[in-house]
C-alpha cells in the first residue's frame, strides 16, 4: 500500500482559510473547502478507507476512478440558525472536499463497493484473486 506523503502547503491552505474566517474574509461560502479524517486498512481480502463525514447527505458525495485512482468528492451544506440568530462561534468546517487515494495494484476496479451510515463512508475496495503457481510442461520432439 502507498503511503501519503504530509503535505505542509495543504496545511499552510488551512491556515489561511481559518484566518480569512477569523477576519470575516471568507467571501463566498461555496468556495471554502476541508478535507474529512480518513483511515484505511487492508486485510488479504481487500481494502478499506473510512472517512468520517457527519453532517454530509449521501447524494452530496459522488466517488469515482481516476485510473487507479479513487477520486472522494463532497460537500456539507453550511446550516444557518435561523430566527433572527447569529453565530457567536463556528467551528466546524462547511464547504466541498476532495480526497485523491490512489489505489494499488492488485486491486479490482469493479470491485467497489460503497456504503454511507451514521456520518461514516466506508469504501470496500476487492484484491484480485492471487493466481496460484503452476507448472508449464515444456514439450519437446525426440531425437532432437
Amino acid at each position: 500500500m502507498a503511503v501519503t506523503r504530509w503535505d505542509p502547503y495543504e496545511e499552510l491552505l488551512a491556515v489561511g482559510e481559518r484566518m480569512d474566517r477569523l477576519l470575516g474574509l471568507s467571501g463566498d461560502q461555496s468556495k471554502e473547502r476541508w478535507l474529512p479524517p480518513m483511515d484505511v486498512y487492508e486485510s488479504s481480502d481487500d481494502i478499506v478507507i473510512r472517512i468520517e463525514a457527519p453532517g454530509v447527505r449521501p447524494q452530496d458525495i459522488d466517488l469515482s476512478l481516476d485510473g487507479d485512482t479513487l477520486v472522494i468528492r463532497g460537500e456539507r451544506l453550511r446550516e444557518e440558525p435561523g430566527d433572527g440568530r447569529q453565530y457567536a462561534l463556528v467551528e466546524r468546517r462547511f464547504g466541498r472536499f476532495e480526497r485523491r487515494l490512489p489505489l494499488p495494484r492488485g486491486f479490482r476496479h469493479d470491485g467497489i463497493e460503497a456504503r454511507f451510515e451514521a456520518g461514516v463512508l466506508d469504501i470496500t475496495v476487492a484484491r484480485e484473486e492471487q493466481r496460484a503457481p503452476r507448472r508449464i510442461e515444456v514439450h519437446h520432439r525426440e531425437g532432437r
